[in-house]
């Protein structure tokens, strides 16, 4: 069983600050708070998606996303009740 390890949470003054970055980047920027493990950012990947406004192309971001959404109801997308 994998067990959770409980993220701070994000400081909203920090990141109105600094509009264009991505909100889970640490205030240290070394690590990445999106990540469940608090994963070290290269300073590559830091130029690239923390920095700037397209940290939504980051996948760590992206799947802290969609951890936190909830899902949809099925709907088929086909009747599938013949007739």
């Amino acid at each position: 069983m994998t067990r959770l390890i409980p993220l701070p949470l994000v400081d909203r003054e920090a990141v109105k600050k600094v509009p264009n970055r991505c909100p889970h980047l640490a205030t240290s920027q070394a690590h990445c708070k999106a990540s469940f493990s608090g994963l070290p950012v290269s300073p590559e990947r830091r130029h690239h998606f923390c920095e700037t406004e397209d940290y939504d192309l980051c996948g760590i971001f992206l799947a802290r996303i969609l951890r936190q959404s909830s899902a949809l109801p099925y709907t088929a997308a086909v009747d599938t009740r013949g007739r």
